[in-house]
């Protein structure tokens, strides 16, 4: 290790060292070499004495960064219910459902499992009323789009629906029920705490085979039918308990 040395009324000089291993070692070494060569210069002869300041600044690097607080674990399974309005072509209606959610089942994507019970709906069909009812069984596919207490996430799978009419002012009044398979896709913006989350949903039902209320008019042979709506779009509030 070389060390240079020079002032204003000596030719420069340089002062050999052995190599040390560590920085430390070295800067205390050089530290003391210059220390030596300033004790054997000759004095100011006007007796001016120069005084340098040293500044210490911490770079913006070394500065303790700035604590942010953390987002809640969120539970791996919940149980929720919701109201919702739903409307399709036949008019409008009122929902209530449960669901039961199981989250990061595989990466980010989850598994939830819904029971939608719609109140009763009424229409005239030939010379009576038909009153229908059709609960629907959901599973989806669940995953966020986005992260941070307030969660958008998707979800879409099959729908299976069983579907109950029942008869008033006809002679005699019958009831019947039918099964009917669909799809149902939604989303959800959701705000998250540690164990519970409130949110609001947009989801849509949809029934790929047509089904009909038929009624048998007495003395004609044209029975009359009515279709029943194949797309539903419902929009509501609801809240969800973690479990663990």
């Amino acid at each position: 290790m070389a060390v240079d040395l020079a002032s204003e009324s000596e030719p420069a000089t340089s002062r050999i060292l052995p190599a040390e291993p560590d920085c430390e070692s070295r800067a205390q070494a050089a530290a003391l070499v210059i220390a030596a060569w300033l004790d054997s210069m000759p004095a100011d002869p006007l007796g001016r004495v120069e005084s340098v300041a040293v500044l210490s600044v911490a770079p913006a690097s070394l500065r303790a960064p700035t604590a942010e607080k953390p987002l809640p674990a969120q539970p791996r399974f919940s149980l929720g219910v919701a109201a919702l309005a739903s409307v399709d072509a036949r008019g409008a209606g009122a929902v209530l459902s449960g669901e039961a959610a199981w989250a990061r089942l595989a990466g980010r994507f989850g598994l939830a499992s819904g029971l939608s019970v719609p109140l009763p709906r009424e229409m005239g069909v030939g010379q009576g009323i038909a009153r229908w009812w059709r609960p629907v069984l959901a599973l989806a596919v669940r995953a966020p789009l986005t992260q941070g207490a307030w969660v958008v996430d998707g979800g879409i799978g099959p729908a299976f629906g069983l579907l109950v009419v029942a008869g008033s002012g006809y002679h005699p009044d019958n009831t019947d029920v039918a099964v009917s398979w669909g799809a149902t896709a939604g989303l959800r913006l959701a705000h998250r705490s540690s164990k519970w989350a409130y949110w609001a949903e947009l989801r849509t039902v949809l029934w790929p085979a047509a089904q009909n209320i038929r009624s048998d008019v007495e003395g004609s042979n044209t029975p009359k039918l009515a279709a029943l709506p194949r797309i539903e779009a419902q929009l509501g509030l609801g809240f969800s308990f973690g479990l663990f």
